[in-house]
């Protein structure tokens, strides 16, 4: 069996034909999981997860439910998997070759570093030479901010519609110039924030987006207080109460912590000290207490509630100061 993939579909279709031409809510009456989000405004901070890296393979649609099923590269999901590495699928650019990217996260920089490599013949071979530590033929470093928006229609129907739409529209703008790559991607979670996007190498989640919002963040253009609401964490912390703290911190601190390495250490009761370096003058930190929110239980997509939903936590941040 061949472990390249067969010809690229359209990558300006959603997965689901049918997805691109409804709404928020079915015809049914149905609700979809992030309409009811917007609705009980719903907190995405601390929902980002927490990944040693990200490997981004160029693999045409239609992709299953989980990219991990696709038979070529089953092997590839199960290594990355061993090494908290996010497995990502993205739709290929027009005309261009296959390539496999991989993002390695980089404590002392405070990012994922990234490489890319042509796919060759056996992306799946590549794809595990640079999980396995090697440096496959062709391999250079990504001078690019990679821009992946979920538009993964057979995981989640809002990010299907929402997702792919976002896409299309953000690129259609011609706002964005050639340091910016916007992809769409399979499954990054937090699709009950659709429209989400993964912003690589800094390793930040966003959620709710539209295309102006999307573009505000990328320029670090307006105030982050506008856009805090959005922001759902860094992959590099590695809790979501961390997350939590640092998506209050950025309305105060300002787009520049973004750029900056830094990390959350959990105290007792419920303290957390978030600490962070900014490349000219000292260390700053920071602590607050992080504490339990609502639980809340968003409705499957389009379908009706079957009393097995996975519920979600919100957390508040209260007496944040910085500390000497």
């Amino acid at each position: 069996m061949s472990s390249q993939p067969g010809p690229v579909d359209d990558a300006r279709l959603p997965e689901n034909p049918d997805s691109a031409q409804q709404g928020a809510g079915d015809a049914e009456g149905v609700m979809r999981c992030s309409e009811w989000s917007r609705m009980e405004q719903v907190n995405p901070a601390g929902t980002a997860g927490s990944y040693a890296g990200f490997l981004l393979i160029d693999w045409p649609l239609p992709w299953p439910r989980d990219v991990s099923e696709i038979s070529q590269l089953a092997g590839v999901a199960a290594m990355a998997r061993e090494s908290s590495v996010r497995l990502q699928a993205v739709v290929p650019q027009p005309e261009q070759p296959l390539r496999v990217a991989f993002y390695r996260w980089e404590a002392s920089k405070g990012v994922y570093a990234g490489l890319e490599a042509p796919a060759g013949t056996d992306s799946a071979a590549t794809a595990k030479m640079f999980l396995a530590g090697g440096v496959p033929g062709g391999t250079a470093p990504i001078d690019v901010t990679d821009v992946l928006v979920c538009g993964h229609g057979r995981r989640d129907r809002c990010c299907g519609s929402l997702g792919t739409a976002l896409e299309v529209e953000t690129k259609a703008t011609g706002r964005l110039d050639g340091r910016y790559r916007v992809r769409r991607t399979s499954h990054t979670g937090g699709h009950r924030f659709a429209p989400t996007a993964l912003v690589l190498g800094e390793g930040t989640c966003w959620g709710y987006l539209d295309t102006d919002t999307l573009i505000a963040v990328l320029e670090r253009s307006g105030s982050p207080s506008d856009v805090a609401g959005c922001y759902r964490g860094f992959t590099g912390l590695d809790s979501p109460q961390a997350q939590a703290l640092e998506a209050a911190l950025l309305e105060k601190v300002g787009w520049e912590l973004l750029a900056w390495p830094r990390r959350g250490v959990l105290l007792a009761d419920a303290r957390m000290r978030f600490e962070a370096t900014p490349p000219a003058g000292p260390p700053r930190a920071w602590e607050a207490r992080v504490v339990p929110g609502r639980i809340l239980t968003p409705p499957p997509c389009g379908a009706p509630r079957s009393g097995s939903e996975k519920s979600d936590r919100e957390f508040a941040v209260v007496e944040l100061a910085e500390i000497d």
